[in-house]
Parts: C-alpha cells; sequence; structure tokens
C-alpha cells in the first residue's frame, strides 16, 4: 500500500512539474514569435550583424536616402574599432537638445553672456577617430522599454546615443607623447583589465544613468537650496555686527554657509582648478540642467554644447565632454555632494591619495589623479586621468597606469571609456577604493557589475554580459 501510494506521489509531482515546463515554454515561444518582428525592426543593420540577424535591405536603402537628402550637412567620419578608414555619411540629429532644460523642474532663469571670456584656442584635429557604440544609433529616437523576463530578470533598456560625426582622426599628436590607441592595445588594454568590448558598451551605457541620476539630478536639488542657504547667509552676517551681542555661531549654519559657498565655486567652474576653461557665469547650472533632464543624459554632445544668450556654441563654451569630466572630479572629492568643513588636499586610500586639477610640490609615491597635463615621467606609481585640448571642440582623453599612457581617445565614447577602464583598475587593483571613498559608497560599483550572458533565442547564439 504505501509503495502505491509513493507513485501515485511521485506521478502526480512528474506530471505538475511536465505541466508546468510546457506552460512556461508555450507562453515564452508565443511571447517571442509575437516580439520578434517589433523587436527586429527597431534594430538598424550594424546591430543586426553583431546580433546575427538577417540583414534588411530596406533599411539600408533608406538609410542611403536619407544621407544623400540636401537637408542634413554631412561630415566624413571613421571607424573607432577599425584599422582601415571607412568613408561614411550621417546626418546630425534632427532633434535639437533642450538647451536650458525647459522641461525640467529645475528651469529658472540664467545670467547675461559673459563678453569678458577668453578667446578660444583654435581648434585642433581629433585624433581618435569619430565613433558610436554598437548601442547607438546617433538618430535621437527613444529606445525600447525594458523587456521583463521569465527568470525576473530584465533586459538592461537600450538608449540611443546622439552621436554627431566629425572629421577623421589626424595621426600626429601636437603633445609629440599621446598618440590614439589602436584596436589592438584597446583589446590588449581590456584583456588584462579582466573585460571586453561588448562589456564595456553596456558599462558605458550604464554610466551615463549613474552620470544623470547621481550626479547631475542630485547638483539641481543641491542648488535649488541655494536661495535658501543664501538668506541663512544674510542673516547669519546679521549676527555678526558689532553693534549685536556676539554669541556663538550655530554649527548648521555655518555648514549652510560653507556649502552655499562651494556650490558656487562649482557652478563657476572655480573648482576643481585647471579643470575647465573660463565659461561665462549661468553657463554650466543651464547645461546641467540640459543633460540631466532624461536619464541618460541625452542631450549629451561630446564635441560641442548649446547656444548661449542667443548666440551658437563656440570653443570659447566647454565641450560636454569637457563638462562631465569636470563634474566626475569634483563628484569624486564631494560625493554626493557633500562639502565637509574640515578640507584636506587629498584623501588616503590604498592606493594612494587623489589630486585634482594639479599636484602638489612633493606628491605621494603612488597616488591617483586627474589633470589637465601629464605628469613628470618619473611618476611611477602614478594612476592618472588625463583632459588635453579642453579650449577646443575636439578635446582629447587618456589613461595613465603607472606612469604608462593605456589609452588615448578623442571621440564619443572616448570619455566614457576613459573613466570607466580607470574605475575597472581601481576595482582590480586597489580593493574598490579611490578619494578614500569605496566605489560601493559612490555607487559605482553596479556600473561595473558583471552578469551572466543571456540566451538569444532569435539568433540562436548566447549574447553579451549584462
Amino acid at each position: 500500500m504505501a509503495n502505491i501510494l509513493m507513485r501515485l506521489i511521485i506521478g502526480w509531482l512528474l506530471y505538475v512539474l511536465v505541466g508546468v515546463c510546457l506552460t512556461v515554454a508555450l507562453r515564452y515561444l508565443i511571447l517571442a514569435a509575437l516580439t520578434k518582428p517589433a523587436w527586429e525592426a527597431t534594430k538598424t543593420n550594424a546591430q543586426r550583424k553583431l546580433l546575427g540577424i538577417p540583414i534588411n535591405a530596406e533599411d539600408s536603402e533608406r538609410s542611403a536616402q536619407t544621407i544623400s537628402s540636401p537637408a542634413f550637412s554631412t561630415t566624413p567620419r571613421t571607424s573607432y574599432y577599425s584599422e582601415a578608414n571607412k568613408e561614411s555619411r550621417s546626418p546630425y540629429s534632427p532633434y535639437t537638445p533642450t538647451a536650458h532644460g525647459r522641461h525640467s523642474p529645475y528651469n529658472a532663469a540664467e545670467d547675461s553672456f559673459d563678453l569678458g571670456t577668453s578667446p578660444a584656442a583654435p581648434p585642433a584635429e581629433a585624433h581618435y577617430e569619430t565613433t558610436f557604440s554598437p548601442y547607438d544609433r546617433g538618430s535621437g529616437m527613444q529606445g525600447n522599454a525594458t523587456v521583463p523576463l521569465f527568470s525576473g530578470g530584465t533586459v538592461p533598456t537600450y538608449h540611443p546615443s546622439l552621436v554627431p560625426r566629425g572629421k577623421a582622426g589626424s595621426p600626429h599628436a601636437p603633445d609629440g607623447g599621446l598618440h590614439p590607441t589602436s584596436p589592438e592595445a584597446l583589446e590588449d588594454l581590456l584583456r588584462q583589465l579582466k573585460t571586453d568590448r561588448r562589456t564595456l558598451e553596456v558599462w558605458v551605457e550604464r554610466f551615463r544613468e549613474w552620470m544623470s541620476k547621481q550626479v547631475l539630478q542630485q547638483l539641481l536639488v543641491a542648488r535649488d537650496q541655494s536661495a535658501q542657504l543664501a538668506h541663512i547667509k544674510a542673516g547669519f552676517q546679521q549676527r555678526l555686527r558689532p553693534d549685536t551681542p556676539s554669541a556663538d555661531p550655530s554649527l548648521v549654519c555655518v555648514q549652510a554657509i560653507h556649502r552655499y559657498q562651494k556650490l558656487t565655486e562649482l557652478l563657476q567652474g572655480e573648482h576643481p582648478r585647471q579643470l575647465l576653461p573660463p565659461t561665462p557665469r549661468g553657463y554650466i547650472l543651464a547645461r546641467v540642467r540640459a543633460l540631466a533632464d532624461g536619464p541618460c543624459m541625452t542631450a549629451f554632445t561630446w564635441n560641442g554644447g548649446s547656444s548661449w544668450n542667443n548666440k551658437p556654441w563656440t570653443n570659447e563654451l566647454p565641450t560636454d565632454s569637457t563638462l562631465v569630466f569636470f563634474l566626475f572630479a569634483a563628484f569624486l572629492e564631494f560625493p554626493r555632494w557633500h562639502f565637509p568643513l574640515e578640507e584636506s588636499q587629498s584623501h588616503a586610500s590604498t592606493g594612494g591619495p587623489l589630486y585634482l586639477g594639479s599636484l602638489p610640490h612633493k606628491p605621494a609615491e603612488q597616488y591617483f589623479a586627474v589633470l589637465p597635463l601629464r605628469p613628470p615621467p618619473d611618476h611611477k606609481g602614478a594612476t592618472c586621468m588625463l583632459e588635453l585640448d579642453m579650449s577646443t571642440s575636439q578635446p582629447r582623453f587618456a589613461l595613465m597606469l603607472q606612469a604608462d599612457p593605456v589609452l588615448t581617445a578623442c571621440s564619443y565614447v572616448g570619455l566614457y571609456h576613459v573613466i570607466l577602464l580607470f574605475l575597472q583598475n581601481i576595482r582590480l587593483h586597489h580593493h574598490g577604493q579611490v578619494g578614500g571613498r569605496t566605489l560601493d559608497y559612490l555607487k559605482l560599483s553596479a556600473v561595473l557589475r558583471l552578469s551572466e550572458p543571456l540566451y538569444n533565442l532569435f539568433a540562436g547564439k548566447w549574447f553579451g554580459f549584462f
């Protein structure tokens, strides 16, 4: 009797298990069949080739007609990962980014153009071939919504990047030392840092979301309190007049004034020093509003910016790449936009202190730095991010590990690649600490997260790391 009962229980469990498996499989196949045409329709031929999907001939014809249209100005470009330059033409995005954040809740009047701005340096040729990531479309179209999976996870949201095309890169480096990184050298660097090109491009999209949410939007929240802080400052000065009874200042009041002063210096481009060219008052705040308007900095233009005071963008204004580089460096010094009263030149960490803008007279043997110039060659313990030609429309970014320049980039993704590989090196070799803070505290660990690859049902193979 017991054996019969046991067999019945086992048979019932097997029946339920098979039924559940068949139900899930049938549901997945139905969903795949329904979503496959729409999913494939959103992919360009470059993405179809990457995913193993048949190339759409009609899409190629439409692209050719669009490119030949006189409504768009075109300039030749070259591929970032290709050794041979492949000439092609692509229009600029027909969608003008919101220059002053009209749809942003932080919209406010800006200061007038500062006529005393120093003249811009003559533009230099690009030294790193302009490109776009495999996830970019370059047309300003919105991405697909996140698709849920049966495992409970989600496919990352697709965010097309706005990628204007630039002139082909020049083989000459004016500083005589930092030349564009070849595709082979980039592959070697990625292997040394235990990552790959596809993972790096996924990190780029995550970093754009992190930059918008943790840096730009939080900076605007702090800026919104500036009027209140100004009133506190006025009241505090009233209390310190000689004709009023003296009293010990309130710690809260002192902190509010200190934060107001630091925010003012930051939004005027005065701190960190030497990481931003002279900028008109109000432009930084206006551009921060525009870049923060959206989940992934959709208004970002790597080799330009927005018009200002009814004038088109010129080299007298910083590029968005330079501005993002400056704000990222400031965030490393003041994470979460907290401004402590006790200031220090650097913060100790396992890899050494962090220097921004310039080096002290006697730097530590090992240090991290964000600099506008290359450090001396005898600094063998330097791990640096460099920004060169910041006063031009073609800023170059470089990564130095142990005083060795391993990556030089002048392109849309060049800024992101330098920052992300700088962080990956910190994660692998410095216990995930920079400037006395961990990547977890900065919420950057999620950007560099590695997950299991997903099986692509349509391509019939494992696809990427998400």
